[in-house]
């Protein structure tokens, strides 16, 4: 999986946020046009349209940085797990705790 930095992601929000702009302000042009003759300039539909793809590129954006999210989240979940593991007071003293995988109970080994 390609990671996003920053910088990716903040291009990718600020040209969301531009696309947006642009596609509120074409569509109320293109109302203002069916409703004054009846049918939109093909221009501004066409305008519309390239800007809904553009809208749907940056979908793709979107997709990446919440897979990200959900991998950082599980890491964050193992370290807590890890974290817990040692600190326990009979960590390092021959005496394991495991997790049994049948019913989510913790046993003790040894």
């Amino acid at each position: 999986m390609a990671t996003l930095d920053n910088n990716e992601v903040k291009s990718a929000v600020e040209g969301l946020g531009k696309a947006f702009e642009e596609f509120k302000h074409t569509h109320q042009e293109e109302l203002k046009q069916i409703k004054a003759k009846g049918s939109a300039d093909v221009i501004t539909s066409d305008k519309l349209k390239r800007i809904e793809k553009s809208l749907d590129d940056l979908e793709d954006v979107n997709q990446k940085v919440t897979k990200q999210k959900l991998a950082q989240d599980e890491q964050k979940d193992q370290l807590n797990r890890i974290e817990t593991m040692i600190s326990r007071p009979d960590f390092g003293k021959g005496n394991f705790v495991t997790e049994s995988k049948r019913n989510g109970s913790l046993q003790k080994d040894g």
